[in-house]
């Protein structure tokens, strides 16, 4: 089974969104050879997406070649869920957009595949447990550490 540090350790690489796409694929079609769990597959395909917005459970089950109930049940059995996964993707992508410095909180919602920014607000608060203009100033503040400024909230997203 593949662990969560090496799938973070694929992001530290500096890979292209053509490598990871192609990782993914690999990674996917070696599952389908071993019938290794599926959540580390949804994390790659996930990672590989340059946009969120079209990103559904269907969609994703389609590129495991497998059903979206089967999806479903495969991560039920690992205690995991795909609106889950797809929320820590987010959230994970959120920080890291946030330390390249885009501010805008439309721009985040459009690159983080939100439907509008309301409700990039309410998940910000959600997951960082600040509003985004608090955020920024801390970011201000803090020269830019966002390990130090939401490292409460690291890893928590909420159901």
């Amino acid at each position: 089974m593949i662990d969560r540090n090496i799938l973070d350790g694929i992001e530290d690489a500096c890979l292209t969104q053509e490598d990871i796409a192609y990782l993914a694929d690999k990674l996917c079609s070696l599952g389908k050879k071993t019938g290794s769990a599926v959540v580390p597959k949804v994390i790659v395909f996930l990672r590989s997406r340059t946009n969120l917005k079209h990103v559904n459970r269907e969609e994703t089950a389609k590129h495991l070649n497998m059903s979206s109930r089967t999806l479903s049940r495969k991560l039920k059995k690992e205690c995991a869920g795909f609106h889950r996964l797809l929320e820590e993707e987010r959230q994970r992508r959120c920080l890291h957009y946030l330390h390249d410095d885009i501010s805008c909180g439309q721009d985040l919602a459009d690159l983080l595949g939100l439907s509008d920014v309301s409700h990039f607000y309410r998940s910000f608060k959600r997951w960082t447990g600040h509003s985004f203009s608090e955020a920024r100033l801390m970011l201000a503040e803090n020269h830019g550490d966002i390990d130090t400024i939401f490292h409460r909230h690291a890893g928590k997203v909420e159901r």
